[in-house]
């Protein structure tokens, strides 16, 4: 599955899981169809930042005529607001020896983990 970017990414305790880590990832899809998973890396051992994929794939299939052209639709605009997006993983297993990495298409964060909340910014370019 391909990279996507993210704008923000934290890590913290549910008040209802007290000991437990989640990852919380936001951002803007680059179209509405795209389902955004977190995807852990697998290591062997752990390493000192964990990575975890921000990763998009399409969940429609596009039907092609038989000229092997798509069909045009209504032309009709994703809003701002169906294309914004929020994942969670429960990270409380995967954590490397000093914390997680973010990693999405053109940008990446180190959050580091010493069991309290933080939160990231996801760096501008």
């Amino acid at each position: 599955m391909p990279l996507i970017d993210f704008q923000q990414a934290d890590v913290s305790s549910p008040e209802d899981s007290p000991g437990a880590l989640v990852l919380r990832v936001r951002g803007v899809k680059p179209t509405a169809e795209i389902d955004v998973r977190l995807l852990p890396v697998q290591y062997i051992r752990a390493p000192e930042f964990w990575a975890i994929q921000v990763s998009g794939s399409s969940h429609t299939s596009q039907c092609v005529d038989r000229a092997g052209s798509a069909p045009t639709g209504s032309g009709s605009q994703d809003s701002g607001e169906e294309r914004e997006y929020e994942v969670i993983l429960d990270v409380t297993s995967i954590l490397g020896t000093e914390g997680i990495e973010v990693l999405g298409a053109s940008t990446s964060v180190r959050i580091p983990v010493a069991r309290s909340n933080r939160s990231h910014e996801a760096p501008t370019r």
